[in-house]
């Protein structure tokens, strides 16, 4: 197992509490975080559960020299092209493209996990949903990336991740 670092750029965003990120009730902002560490080599999934989202949530990969500031959502500062974006509800995926339909929405207690292989030409990434395999998925991920997260107001997520 990987143990998640959760990259926090400023505390009004939340904090850690071991696999678990709790946004804070303070800040009503949309809250993007990224994990480390960042995945470079071999095959990691990575699990994530939703606790009170309302569905308001998005998670995906970025390439490891996206920065995300507070408040700031994944796509911005530059990182459009940067970004894989997974959102909860309505399942659409957006990279280069955006709202690539055929993925099935989540939301709340479901495990919606990825799978990054950054051994196979190209590498790529692959979602899943309560270990259901999505029909879309992103191949020629960058060399290096992170795994991010993103939601607004009180939420709750786990998150979970694994060499293969």
């Amino acid at each position: 197992q990987i143990t998640p670092i959760f990259i926090i750029k400023n505390e009004s965003q939340g904090k850690q509490q071991g696999m678990k990120f709790i946004h804070s009730d303070e800040n009503y902002d949309w809250c993007t975080i990224a994990i480390d560490p960042a995945i470079k080599v071999g095959i990691v999934r990575f699990e994530v559960v939703f606790e009170n989202s309302g569905r308001n949530i998005c998670l995906g990969i970025a390439d490891a020299s996206c920065s995300f500031a507070a408040g700031k959502r994944p796509w911005e500062d530059g990182n459009q092209e940067k970004t894989v974006r997974y959102w909860g509800f309505n399942g659409d995926l957006d990279h280069i493209t955006n709202d690539t339909k055929g993925n099935r929405s989540y939301e709340d207690g479901q495990r919606i996990s990825a799978i990054v292989d950054m051994t196979s030409n190209p590498r790529k990434v692959v979602f899943y949903v309560d270990d259901i395999e999505q029909p879309n998925f992103v191949i020629g991920i960058p060399s290096e990336i992170r795994i991010w997260v993103r939601f607004i107001m009180e939420r709750i997520f786990f998150l979970r991740c694994f060499k293969i």
